[in-house]
């Protein structure tokens, strides 16, 4: 509603300002609001982050890390917090009959995981594995620093397990 006091340009209600910052609201929500990543409590996500770490260091040479901090959300770029699980080494390292990426994504498919926006490139792959209750986002890399006749390629992997933080000690 607009009211006009008989003096000068036509002054909006209350009751407009409130209409049109209601449409403000609603209109700007639309199609701008991000997908929360479901987060697991810190002792489930540390248990989950530890077997993902067991497994990979059974399994390949190079030393996993594991550590609670943020990761990358490989579809926007998000900043996510969570415990990140980590390889980084030379490729001869990781490489015999498998890569780290793909054995993983081959054992989460056998353990009923479904998987979700796989990408596979020329330096890198990424791919999301999802239960009822967590979220991993795989994000594998490499790097290729050889000439044709010397092999020294660099791969890394990225585990990230959207998670609450944990509670500090005492």
């Amino acid at each position: 509603m607009i009211h006009s006091s008989g003096r000068g340009a036509p002054r909006p209600t209350m009751r407009a300002y409130l209409a049109g910052a209601m449409l403000a609201a609603v209109l700007l929500g639309c199609g701008t609001e991000h997908h929360q990543e479901p987060q697991l409590e810190s002792p489930a996500a540390a248990a989950l982050a530890d077997s993902l770490r067991t497994a990979l260091n059974e399994r390949f040479k190079p030393p996993v890390e594991v550590r609670y901090g943020k990761f990358a959300n490989p579809a926007n770029g998000d900043s996510i917090p969570g415990y990140v699980v980590r390889i980084s080494a030379p490729f001869e390292m990781v490489a015999e009959d498998t890569i780290p990426h793909e054995w993983l994504r081959d054992r989460l498919r056998s353990a009923g995981w479904t998987l979700e926006a796989e990408a596979d490139g020329p330096d890198g792959a990424s791919y999301r594995a999802l239960s009822d209750a967590a979220t991993i986002t795989v994000e594998a890399a490499w790097e290729d620093l050889h000439d044709p006749e010397e092999v020294a390629d660099w791969y890394s992997l990225t585990l990230g397990i959207p998670a609450r933080a944990p509670e500090a000690s005492p």
